[in-house]
């Protein structure tokens, strides 16, 4: 007859924490792991009989169903505010695992839906879609924002293009504010196209205008290149 194996698993980026437990509810085994794919498919790969595993909600919790799933007869992700058993009592990593193991064999949890996982990467992909076109509509309402505020009748896309950039820079300049445009243009992409046979070669990166440049040697702003803004301006030019 298979014995069955109850394992709780406390879950941190570094490291997993994992205690089992038999029918009878003794302790058989206690082992620390590292939160990396290999090191718990081989640890889960040596255990013998019915295995069950639970571990919490988390950031990791989605990733551990899916390399653990096709392992065991039962994976198990646990709603942490139901959890009572461990709340109560001293807080470890130790006492959470064995408290997690042993909830598991009497059935006392409450399981967070995570059977279907084949369109992780399309939320991922949609949520990502939908972060860059925030970051692109923010970034060109700043472009537009610009010209209105000086007065310009910048209605349409034309302002967002490459190819009528200097008449747009035009408009910018006689204002007087060769700072703030500076500080603006560059967040927003508005780079010189690279031209394949240009003095330098440089046909997989565009050069910075040399207007551009000249604003922004007179004033550095400190606006990071790293910055969402900065990147989806790029992305938004470009679209």
């Amino acid at each position: 007859m298979p014995k069955h194996k109850y394992v709780g698993m406390d879950v941190h980026s570094a490291t997993t924490v994992i205690k089992i437990q038999n029918e009878a509810g003794k302790t058989v085994a206690t082992s620390i792991v590292e939160t990396k794919s290999g090191a718990i498919k081989d640890f889960v790969r040596g255990l013998t009989g019915t295995v069950h595993v639970t571990f919490e909600e988390g950031v990791h919790a989605t990733w551990l169903y899916e390399i653990i799933k096709p392992l065991v007869a039962e994976v198990i992700v646990c709603d942490p505010r139901h959890n009572k058993l461990i709340q109560s009592g001293n807080k470890s990593d130790q006492n959470d695992a064995e408290k997690l193991a042993e909830l598991l064999r009497i059935g006392s949890l409450k399981p967070v839906y995570h059977g279907d996982c084949g369109t992780r990467e399309l939320r991922e992909a949609v949520r990502a879609y939908n972060v860059l076109t925030r970051d692109c509509l923010r970034v060109m309402n700043r472009i537009k924002a610009m010209f209105r505020g000086r007065g310009i009748d910048c209605r349409g896309t034309q302002v967002y293009r490459a190819v009528h950039r200097e008449h747009w820079l035009d408009c910018l300049w006689p204002s007087g504010s060769n700072s703030e445009a500076g500080a603006a243009i560059p967040t927003t992409g508005w780079r010189q196209p690279a031209t394949r046979n240009g003095p330098q070669g440089n046909a997989e990166a565009g050069s910075v205008s040399p207007r551009i440049q000249g604003a922004q040697t007179g004033q550095d702003t400190g606006a990071g290149q790293d910055s969402p803004d900065n990147r989806s301006g790029s992305i938004a030019i470009q679209v």
